[in-house]
């Protein structure tokens, strides 16, 4: 197995999935001697729900949500966000509908090309025996090389006082920079090109808040929970892709695929490759209730910051993939977009 891995590490999800599936989901994996590559890898809900939930504590990881469970923090964190569309993202998209430029990504800052480069080798060293990467670093080559290098470049050489170190922390475990926007790449590829999907989701703006965007965004946390269809759809995008495709635990060698789960047919059934929100939508027509990852600081801070900025967005804007595109998924350990996104977008 090992060298299938090597051989097809450009498509390693793909690769990964293929493997669990001819295993029924689960399988023990013993590498050559001397390696240190020996874990279980699985794709199985109940032993995720296992890892994740039921014996949480088992596995060493506990995490405080009092936090991002307070109301306050919630409307901080929606102003925050409506203030960064209104001052920052939406004049932009503006200016680019009106001259029709296309466009993959914005530019990217030293600190998160860095920061990028260290996922990238976070994962090399997942997969390859840990002699080769300790020889690697030993020797400053390959991803070693880069990881020391984006390193230092992150750490920079400017004194850090206590006041930036706690904000700074708040950031990132709040806002979830890599993984939500990851997140919010692949739902609007997915819905651009799913004309249908993208016509509910605006009726469903329509229907709830009847006049513009300023009134759903002025409505507050709970306003945004009568997207139930838009609430499927962000699930349904997690599902076919997973912003931080596999993890694992402390003091073990138990992998789990969260890429892969999303993809056994008997899980989800033949139709598991398509892209349907309806499979979150009960009878009754409320959110199907998905027991949560306490590894996850908290999901529903996650899903309100993805759904203002889709609302903003697909109200005043008509995001088009531009033709010919190609679209993958990085080898990291966020998904990201191999090539970036590279789309068109028009005023409504």
């Amino acid at each position: 197995m090992l060298l299938g891995v090597l051989r097809n590490l450009s498509n390693i999800h793909d690769y990964t999935t293929t493997i669990l599936k001819h295993h029924g989901g689960t399988l023990m994996f013993k590498g050559p001697c001397l390696t240190n590559i020996n874990f279980i890898l699985t794709s199985d809900p109940l032993n995720v729900l296992h890892i994740t939930s039921r014996n949480f504590g088992n596995y060493g990881r506990a995490i405080l949500h009092s936090l991002f469970k307070n109301e306050s923090f919630g409307r901080f964190l929606q102003q925050i966000i409506q203030k960064k569309l209104e001052s920052c993202l939406l004049p932009f998209l503006n200016h680019a509908s009106k001259t029709g430029v296309q466009f993959i990504e914005f530019s990217e800052f030293a600190y998160e090309k860095a920061f990028n480069k260290m996922e990238d080798a976070i994962f090399y060293r997942h997969i390859v025996p840990r002699c080769l990467w300790k020889l690697q670093k030993w020797l400053q080559i390959g991803q070693e090389k880069k990881f020391n290098e984006s390193q230092k470049m992150a750490k920079g050489k400017e004194q850090i006082d206590d006041k930036f170190l706690r904000d700074t922390a708040i950031n990132l475990q709040a806002a979830g920079r890599d993984t939500i926007s990851a997140g919010l790449r692949w739902l609007f590829w997915l819905v651009s090109t799913h004309p249908l999907v993208e016509a509910k989701i605006l009726e469903e703006i329509k229907d709830n808040f009847k006049t513009n965007e300023e009134n759903c965004l002025a409505s507050g946390v709970k306003g945004l929970d009568k997207l139930v269809y838009l609430h499927g759809a962000i699930c349904e995008a997690f599902r076919l892709f997973p912003p931080v495709p596999f993890e694992h635990n402390p003091n073990t060698m138990v992998y789990y695929s969260l890429y892969s789960m999303g993809r056994m047919e008997q899980t989800w059934r033949k139709d598991c490759l398509e892209f349907r929100p309806e499979r979150w939508i009960s009878e009754k027509g409320g959110n199907i209730h998905v027991p949560s990852y306490k590894s996850c600081l908290d999901r529903n801070i996650s899903f309100v910051q993805m759904k203002i900025v889709v609302i903003a967005l697909l109200w005043n804007f008509k995001v088009q993939v531009v033709e010919g595109h190609h679209v993958s998924p990085s080898v990291s350990v966020v998904l990201h977009m191999k090539h970036g996104l590279k789309v068109k977008v028009t005023k409504r």
